[in-house]
């Protein structure tokens, strides 16, 4: 083979592979660009079903509280006083506890996965980085190789 068709061969091949390392590199920004997205949408979805299983445990509290005036009116009773206010009021309070136990694993769960798909975005914005400096050192180094041997073998 003789030096001119080695050099133009070495540049073609220079050229593929620094077209390839961009093009990974935008394939993987794509890729974790898509990723992102799912689990943002992934963490607003856990957020309404944590909301809407601590709206549930209200409803489910009111309907506890309402057996409870009828128990305790058919035990002849009077609710809001005394003892029955004391036991309406502490079935309230665990009612509620619950409820806030589950909006905060519902927000757990929405902060985590928004934060993983800020990671994803961010390393998305890496990977199409690394990919341009990885086609351009290649370029560089295969380039500066061909003008090299040109140079020696005129």
């Amino acid at each position: 083979m003789n030096p001119a068709m080695a050099m133009t061969m070495m540049a073609a091949g220079t050229g593929i592979q620094a077209f390839s390392q961009y093009q990974a590199g935008k394939e993987e920004a794509a890729y974790r660009k898509q990723n992102a997205a799912i689990l943002a949408a992934e963490a607003e979805r856990s957020k309404e079903v944590y909301g809407e299983q601590a709206r549930e445990k209200r409803k489910e509290g009111q309907r506890m509280k309402a057996r409870q005036t009828v128990l305790f009116a058919k035990a002849g009773v009077v609710a809001g006083t005394g003892t029955p206010l004391i036991v309406t009021q502490e079935s309230e309070r665990r009612i509620e506890n619950q409820a806030r136990i589950v909006e905060e694993h519902g927000q757990f769960a929405y902060s985590s996965g928004m934060s993983a798909a800020s990671i994803q975005k961010k390393m998305g914005k890496s990977a199409a980085r690394s990919g341009m400096l990885q086609a351009g050192s290649s370029l560089a180094t295969g380039l500066g190789t061909v003008g090299l041997l040109k140079y020696q073998y005129g």
